[in-house]
Formats: C-alpha cells, structure tokens, sequence
C-alpha cells in the first residue's frame, strides 16, 4: 500500500475513535442554512429509547466496551429529559463530535464526549470533562441554554447547533449582518441533523 493511501486509512480510523473530533466533519458542500426567513429544522420531542440509543451508540462507534455504550445511552436520556432537549439530537451531536469517546480532546482543547470547552465546561458546572455523566450533562445544559437564546429564530435549532460550533457570539454577528451560516457551519449544522434522523 502507498504511503498516501496508508495515512489516509489511519487518519480515518483516528477519526471514527475520536481523536480528531472537528476534523473531517465537514462535506463543505455549500452554505449552511440562511439566518433568517425559512422553515428550519424541528427536531421534535420524540422519546427515544435506550435501548435505540445503545443500538446507535454502538453503530457509531462498535469499538466501545458494552457496559460503556449503555452508561452513555442512559446518560443521554436522563440529561435529555432533565433539560428538555431531544435526545436524538444530544446522540447526533456527540457522534459528530467525538464519536461517542470519553477522552477524545481536540487541537484547540476541547474535551470529553460533547468536547466541552474548558470555560464552557465550568459554566455548566462540569467539573470533570471526561467523565461521561458529567459531560453528557454538560452538553445537554449547553444546547438547552443555546435554545433559550435563539428560541425565536425560524431557524432555531440551525442556530443552535451553528454556535455550539462556532461561538453564539460569532453566529449572533453573522445572523444580525444577514450573513448565512458559513460552509463549515452548515456542514456541521447537516451532519448532526443527519445523524440525529437515525437514532
């Protein structure tokens, strides 16, 4: 096998276990969705099992010890029920994320499951990144939090998603220029809402 072709195969397979979270997420296949004036994407409030949880956890990532993936599937669905975000969008976003891996941390520091920032993480009372529970929790708190602030949004949980990524104060400029979301954000934005479509 060609060197090439050997390093593309390992940075796949460093990719799916987690260790570069936000790289190789994105299709770059045009802007994400304009901020402003269409329908966006309802998630609903649909109660996924945990038993679908499991089955995607282990879809996503068949490498994960068993009695791992169900701490993770029941860790989802309590945070999701506590503070009122579709669990199937919390599934979709870790996946995208880390791949559902507790120690994945990023070039730029990012941690743990939700690769919670360190500020971010404090703010939600994280005090332990990578421990699953708490940053499942974390994460869930984060992306409730984001659907107060653009709760109004047509495009609510576009937004939601875009700033997780990006910074709600980077998407909140772009929303109030009219700038659509960037190709990276609504890459991202259109993975997670994949994704969150299969658990």
């Amino acid at each position: 096998m060609r060197r090439s072709a050997l390093l593309v195969v390992l940075a796949a397979a460093l990719a799916l276990q987690g260790c570069f979270p936000r790289v190789a997420q994105y299709d770059g296949e045009g802007p994400g969705p304009a901020p402003g004036g269409e329908q966006g994407f309802d998630p609903g409030t649909r109660d996924v099992p945990v038993e679908r949880l499991v089955a995607f956890i282990t879809m996503r990532n068949p490498w994960l010890p068993s009695d791992q993936v169900q701490r993770e599937a029941e860790a989802i669905a309590k945070a999701a029920a506590t503070h009122g975000v579709p669990s199937h969008l919390v599934a979709g976003l870790i996946a995208t994320e880390s791949s559902f891996n507790p120690r994945a941390v990023s070039p730029v520091g990012a941690q743990g499951l939700g690769q919670l920032m360190p500020a971010t993480a404090r703010d939600m009372g994280v005090t332990d990144p990578f421990d699953i529970e708490q940053n499942i929790n974390g994460t869930t708190r984060y992306l409730a939090w984001l659907g107060k602030v653009w709760e109004k949004h047509p495009q609510r949980w576009e937004m939601v998603l875009a700033s997780y990524l990006a910074g709600v104060g980077t998407v909140t400029k772009q929303n109030k220029a009219g700038k659509p979301l960037t190709n990276e954000q609504g890459a991202y934005v259109r993975k997670i809402i994949s994704l969150s479509g299969k658990v």
